[in-house]
């Protein structure tokens, strides 16, 4: 299964995005960051491909800031 990971600065942005997102019923799931992606926040949101650009639109509309990986 082919998925992307939202990596976000700290802890704090994903709480908030795991919140909107998890009120808008988009399809994702918190995972702990994988160290060769990033040390700086411990949690990341890992989305399969078919629901990428939903929630990859829906992050930029309120204003998130993050970077993509592809897993």
């Amino acid at each position: 299964m082919m998925c992307k990971i939202f990596v976000f600065d700290s802890i704090h942005f994903v709480m908030k995005a795991d919140k909107l997102l998890n009120e808008n019923k988009y399809k994702y799931q918190m995972i702990s960051t994988p160290l060769e992606i990033s040390t700086n926040c411990g949690m990341s949101l890992l989305v399969e491909i078919v629901e990428f650009d939903r929630v990859k639109d829906f992050l930029v509309k309120n204003n998130f800031i993050f970077t993509v990986f592809e897993r």
